[in-house]
């Protein structure tokens, strides 16, 4: 089982998690917060809960309808779209994902980079999130991540 995160708990860090899972909430009513059981993780981990909750502090929202996941790391936000959705799920969960870019733009001052598109992404322009969704389309599952908070880039992978 690996650990997602490393190091000690940063209260200021786990204060700002917590205000970005409030906003893609509130801005992107489809997902749905994701309780870990952290009893479960320590008897896997065979670690203590206290451990267990220190090791898995990430916040995790998700939509399984259309395929979308996010995780709010210590320094990072991931973002994965399953590709098996196509159509209508797909635009969802693309519109939904770039939601969530357009907030960490905006409130956050993070720039995208998508490294399948070797350059960095304007979220306000619409030419290129038709080129991350052409790209999505061609790689199968994508995962985007965005950098530390406060960091001015995050990372498409």
């Amino acid at each position: 089982m690996n650990e997602p995160n490393q190091g000690p708990i940063v209260e200021g860090l786990e204060v700002q998690k917590q205000r970005i899972l409030e906003t893609v909430l509130r801005r992107v009513p489809e997902l749905e917060h994701y309780t870990f059981d952290y009893a479960d993780l320590a008897r896997h981990a065979k670690v203590s809960e206290d451990e267990a909750r220190r090791r898995w502090r990430h916040l995790e929202l998700w939509n399984e309808e259309f395929g979308l996941d996010v995780d709010i790391y210590d320094e990072i936000i991931t973002m994965a779209v399953d590709r098996a959705f196509k159509g209508e799920k797909e635009q969802q969960a693309m519109n939904a994902l770039w939601e969530i870019c357009r907030i960490a733009r905006r409130e956050w001052r993070l720039q995208a980079y998508d490294p399948q598109l070797e350059r960095l992404v304007d979220v306000d322009l619409a030419a290129d999130r038709e080129a991350m969704l052409t790209d999505y389309r061609r790689i199968g599952i994508s995962r985007y991540f965005t950098a530390k908070p406060g960091k001015p880039r995050w990372k498409f992978w």
